[in-house]
């Protein structure tokens, strides 16, 4: 039991993978960013404002949050969505801090470089999320497609320091071309076995 953090770059579908595994297991789901700006007094949505504050202010909060939510969750599930790196206006930056110990378990998902652009692209022109503000407003497609391709790699690698650095079991699951229901399936599987 305890906390399973379920990491990805922007687009590749935790969000909807969480909300379909607490449908089918009795897990709680929760949004890292939600949870984060609860616990700096963040208004919900307010992704701007908690992309100016200091990165060692947040990671340090990571850290309050996950040891809170490991003491509620000690005989439960939580399954907790979040970045192993960030990407803004183009660059990718780490996420990276001791909260990972308070993990049972490390999940990437990754997909398509092209599929992942795609549903960016859908979720902002029908309003369903805020501007992420993953790119600068000059690359084109195939550098876009490709910072996204370069992220994927770093959040593998950040997976896997953290995976050796605090003894956390780590797996990479392919979300195929945005498909949700194998990856559902493979997590909900990886969770049942550990119960």
């Amino acid at each position: 039991m305890g906390i399973i953090f379920l990491g990805g770059v922007s687009g590749v579908g935790k969000s909807s993978v969480a909300k379909e595994i607490a449908i089918k297991l009795p897990v709680m789901a929760l949004d890292g960013s939600s949870e984060l700006m609860r616990h700096l007094n963040i208004p919900e949505g307010d992704y701007e404002n908690l992309r100016n504050i200091a990165e060692v202010i947040k990671e340090r909060a990571m850290q309050e949050i996950f040891c809170q939510i490991s003491q509620y969750y000690r005989a439960e599930t939580a399954v907790i969505t979040g970045h192993f790196v960030k990407v803004l206006n183009g660059q990718i930056m780490s996420s990276y801090g001791l909260w990972y110990s308070y993990c049972a378990h490390l999940i990437l998902i990754e997909c398509d470089g092209s599929a992942i652009l795609d549903r960016i692209n859908d979720d902002q022109s029908n309003s369903k999320r805020i501007q992420r503000s993953l790119f600068n407003y000059d690359q084109s497609l195939g550098e876009r497609i490709s910072l996204i391709e370069d992220a994927q790699r770093a959040s593998y690698e950040i997976m896997m320091q953290a995976s050796k650095e605090f003894c956390v079991p780590a797996i990479r699951v392919k979300n195929p071309q945005g498909k949700l229901s194998s990856t559902v399936e493979s997590i909900c599987h990886l969770i049942e076995r550990r119960s």
